[in-house]
């Protein structure tokens, strides 16, 4: 019989708590293999460019998104969360940042969404992160969203939206009973 592979692309707004989310899936589910695609990317770019990833022109961002996924497809287990973002702010649009040959393996899709008033003041408490401006922010969570939707009607791919605003363990069991595990 051939094992169920089941990869999950975890998306949402910046600061809106899913690394948190993770950490606590991790926890409870440690056969878990979770990659943060967006640490994946820093890590290539300061590899083979010695800067930051936000710094590279657009065309050296794809290549390295292309090896980000490559990197990840040659390291999956049987349950793989990717904490990701579905897009990227770029002149004229907010588009798709996921190289096709992941996209085409992801099993299912979670949005995680929230107050824009509790991932203002999550981004606020991390000194690391860039600051978005309100309407920045507006545009990120609605970019998400849209790309989400998308997604998972291209791809017809299982679903969910889960909302942040709880506590991180009843987001957790949601998240959880949805993928089966």
């Amino acid at each position: 019989m051939v094992e169920r592979r089941i990869i999950v692309a975890l998306g949402g707004a910046k600061g809106v708590g899913k690394t948190t989310i993770v950490s606590f899936l991790k926890q409870k589910r440690p056969f878990v293999r979770v990659f943060n695609y967006g640490l994946v990317l820093k890590e290539l770019a300061e590899s083979y460019y010695s800067q930051s990833f936000e710094q590279l022109p657009i065309s050296i961002r794809n290549q390295l998104r292309e090896k980000g996924a490559k990197h990840i497809l040659k390291n999956l287990g049987s349950v793989n969360l990717i904490d990701l973002h579905f897009g990227e702010f770029e002149a004229g649009g907010y588009p798709s940042v996921l190289p096709n040959e992941l996209l085409l393996q992801i099993t299912h899709l979670v949005l995680v969404t929230g107050q824009l008033e509790k991932i203002r003041e999550r981004r606020m408490k991390d000194l690391e992160r860039r600051r978005l401006d309100e309407c920045s922010l507006r545009l990120n969570v609605l970019g998400e969203s849209l790309l989400f939707e998308q997604l998972a009607e291209k791809q017809r791919l299982k679903k969910i939206r889960i909302s942040n605003n709880d506590k991180v363990d009843t987001v957790v069991e949601q998240l959880l009973s949805f993928l089966g595990i």
